[in-house]
């Protein structure tokens, strides 16, 4: 979350900017929102009775990162690689501009409610942007860590879209690693096969499923950014 504050600063501080934007400055500002985000959760459920020290160790430990990605690697090196390296990925990818979205302003976390047959999924849009030489409009998502293995979120961001707008959204892309300092995007992903009939048989069945209090265990790479993943019989070997 508090990644994602920065990214959001980094991206209205730039729609915003008059003249040429001073990376130095941006990083700067993102940083401080993300810092100060992260304070606000772990002041929040440390009220809860959750310290920082009983909080999930996010990635393979090893005997060099004993508390690998933990609270404090955050702070001094996940927040400040992750902010830094978008800024550089905004920067040098200057044909995307961000979108405008009618009756809601710059296209940064737009929300939606999208009905996939009786079932209404609500969520956000971390980006839409555009191009300054070829048009077009294309959902982007952000994430610190790795690439997702389905486009299934993009799609679902192409078909609220369309729904809402109008716009024939044809192209999506992922923006991750941000962690690693370094943002990589992944090359243009086709998204017009993400009809609603697709989109039903992934969220109805799991709909029904919780509904029904069915909930069955995948354990695998995802254990490792799980927040309970410590306290699951399912995950023992894995972490």
């Amino acid at each position: 979350m508090a990644i994602h504050v920065g990214t959001e600063t980094v991206d209205h501080q730039m729609a915003n900017w008059f003249g040429d934007p001073s990376q130095k400055e941006i990083v700067a500002l993102a940083t401080k929102d993300a810092l100060k985000k992260l304070d606000e959760e772990i002041e929040k459920y440390e009220a809860k009775g959750f310290p920082t020290d009983s909080w999930k160790r996010y990635g393979r430990k090893t005997n060099e990162k004993p508390n690998a990605e933990d609270v404090e690697w955050f702070r001094e090196v996940g927040i400040p690689n992750s902010i830094t390296a978008y800024v550089d990925w905004r920067l040098e990818n200057d044909d995307l501009v961000l979108a405008d979205i009618p009756g809601f302003g710059v296209a940064i976390e737009v929300p939606f409610n999208h009905y996939v047959g009786d079932q209404l999924v609500h969520g956000f849009i971390d980006r839409v942007f555009t191009s300054k030489t070829v048009g077009g409009f294309y959902p982007l998502d952000i994430k610190s860590g790795l690439k997702p293995k389905t486009s299934e979120q993009l799609g679902l961001y192409a078909a609220a879209l369309s729904k809402a707008l109008g716009w024939q959204i044809e192209y999506g892309y992922y923006v991750y690693g941000l962690k690693s300092g370094v943002a990589k995007m992944t090359p243009p992903i086709k998204l017009t096969g993400w009809t609603d009939d697709l989109l039903s048989r992934i969220y109805l069945p799991a709909t029904e499923a919780i509904n029904a209090g069915i909930f069955i265990p995948n354990p695998g790479d995802g254990c490792y950014i799980c927040s309970v993943a410590e306290h699951c019989e399912f995950t023992q070997a894995l972490i």
